[in-house]
């Protein structure tokens, strides 16, 4: 099988890559649900509350400034805003026309209605914390100059013609038609094994990284889609595995038809 049988391994392996994407990091009906789950998240919450309180306490003091920080913290305004900035910056990323859909003025202004009310409730009014405060960053510190999903997309299309190819050429040459489709399946199974392990390794680590709110939106995506890439590396792996004791069946029943006929 040779060169042949490495360019389907390789293609196979960025067909599969491309796909886990699809369903994970670039799957935007998903993106809508996890950046609720992000925005409404004690992580979010904390993130928030942090800000406001750096800027307020030294111009409040402890108690008041950490009051003001709860109450902007928790309105549910505030959420909403962290929400669709999340969205937004997701879209970015996906989208090739999306660039400019980040606006971190409009989680500013919610935020400042959200301090005002605050500052309300209190009973004070803190002219200079709208300089000091330190908004929290939404979208992610770079962006693609196009859009990953069409991308990606274009990827799988490309390695799927690749993989089908291959794997014709290895069925139409090999002398051995069982022996090449049992090379086929075993070298599908281990890829997908392989991708399977990939998959634990990328989710362990985010859950250690994921330090900002675009870096939960995106643990919260992998971990929303892992299952489902779980069940589907799964299914490659016996599939796989089914082929390749199949045409080693096919290969014994044909040496052994050869052998008779001599």
């Amino acid at each position: 099988m040779g060169v042949v049988g490495l360019v389907f391994v390789v293609a196979f392996a960025v067909l599969i890559g491309a796909q886990l994407a699809l369903m994970s990091f670039l799957d935007e009906a998903r993106a809508e649900e996890a950046a609720r789950s992000v925005a409404e998240s004690q992580f979010a919450a904390a993130l928030v509350e942090q800000a406001v309180r750096d800027a307020a306490v030294p111009l409040a003091g402890e108690q008041v400034g950490t009051e003001i920080a709860r109450q902007a913290s928790t309105n549910p305004r505030v959420a909403e805003a962290l929400r669709r900035g999340l969205v937004d910056a997701h879209r970015a990323i996906v989208e090739p026309d999306a660039l400019d859909l980040i606006d971190s003025a409009d989680v500013e202004s919610v935020l400042d209605s959200a301090i005002d009310a605050a500052e309300t409730e209190v009973g004070v009014n803190l002219d200079g914390l709208r300089q000091q405060l330190d908004v929290p960053q939404i979208g992610p510190r770079y962006l693609p100059d196009a859009g990953a999903g069409p991308i990606v997309e274009t990827v799988r299309t490309v390695a799927a013609l690749v993989t089908l190819a291959a794997a014709a050429i290895v069925l139409i040459v090999h002398p051995r038609r069982g022996r090449a489709l049992a090379g086929l399946g075993i070298r599908a199974a281990v890829v997908c094994g392989a991708w399977a392990v990939v998959l634990l390794v990328v989710g362990w680590a985010l859950g250690r990284v994921a330090d900002t709110l675009f870096g939960q939106l995106v643990d919260q995506l992998w971990r929303e889609a892992a299952p489902y890439m779980l069940l589907l590396l799964g299914a490659g792996v016996v599939l796989g595995a089914g082929l390749g004791f199949g045409g080693m069946s096919i290969d014994g029943l044909t040496r052994d038809s050869d052998v008779n006929r001599w």
